[in-house]
């Protein structure tokens, strides 16, 4: 099956232009992954990319609503501009399913429990209790369940993909998914490791004395998990495997200077444009309303 059968996109939050992404960028570009999207700022940092970022295509959308609407645009277009808002194409992404990947889950070797922890804003993978501690250094509390119904998160080792092209919803968190991307999934994989629990020693608010508090440790970083994950689908997928030249990739040739866009990131761009101009808009329609009731209080003094 050759690699435009089945086409790979990521889609990831990108909220500021120093965001660092390289390393996520490094793995699409090993995965021959087709385009990344990102919602938020075109523009962000690539350190760790070792310059595979210049080999990758990207395009950013200010809303995940327009994001999304691009992903499942159908493949026949009509060439429109305006199409990607319309509902019809100006590029063939064609995405058949968008599969979510909540990260490494200790001991998840089997179908998890998808829930949403509204302190983190996250969807994450549960045993179907929510009495386990939060992983070291994954910023989730407490577990709260939604009427959001989700599917089961599924062992990536069990490959359930489909035919099509495929968008994976990542994020650079340690374990979950932000509720704006999982709300958008149509399944969800989770990366399973060994169940290692490490003991910590925590204050006592009340007394003051250490306490022991057990947690699962995680062991997977983002682009580590996001790796295994694209492993497992270009395998399924039957991806050529890539030319070495020596201890390296080969990798095509960049024409310095090259900047051309596709009609698709024109189209982002003006998209994004326009929420750069609605958000001033209202700042100074909020500046000027402000100024006018001061004023109006001060000369009724």
């Amino acid at each position: 099956m050759s690699v435009e059968s089945n086409r790979i996109y990521l889609l990831i939050e990108n909220p500021s232009k120093s965001n660092n992404l390289g390393p996520i960028l490094r793995c699409a570009a090993a995965f021959s992954v087709h385009q990344v999207v990102f919602i938020g700022y075109e523009k962000c940092a690539v350190a760790g990319s070792h310059g595979a970022s210049k080999h990758v295509d990207t395009i950013a959308f200010p809303t995940i609503d327009q994001a999304v609407q691009y992903l499942k645009s159908p493949k026949e277009c009509n060439g429109d501009d305006d199409a990607v808002v319309e509902g019809t194409c100006e590029h063939d992404c064609g995405v058949t399913s968008i599969i979510g990947v909540l990260g490494a889950s200790p001991g998840g070797y089997g179908p998890m429990v998808v829930t949403e922890d509204l302190d983190a804003s996250l969807a994450v993978v549960t045993s179907g209790n929510n009495s386990f501690s939060s992983p070291i250094g994954v910023n989730v509390t407490t577990t709260k369940n939604v009427c959001h119904n989700y599917p089961n998160s599924l062992p990536v080792s069990k490959r359930p993909f489909r035919n099509g092209n495929v968008c994976f919803s990542i994020s650079k968190q340690w374990a979950g998914l932000p509720l704006s991307q999982a709300r958008y999934c149509d399944s969800f994989i989770h990366i399973p490791t060994v169940n290692y629990n490490i003991d910590i020693e925590k204050d006592d608010n009340t007394t003051g004395a250490l306490a022991i508090k057990r947690c699962k440790y995680r062991m997977l970083d983002p682009p580590s998990f996001i790796s295994i994950a694209l492993h497992h689908y270009t395998a399924w997928a039957k991806y050529d495997q890539r030319i070495f030249t020596g201890n390296k990739f080969q990798v095509a040739s960049l024409n310095k200077g090259d900047t051309q866009r596709s009609n698709a990131q024109k189209h982002a761009a003006k998209l994004r444009e326009e929420a750069r101009r609605d958000r001033s808009k209202a700042a100074e329609e909020v500046f000027n309303g402000n100024f006018q009731d001061i004023f109006s209080n001060s000369a009724d003094l």
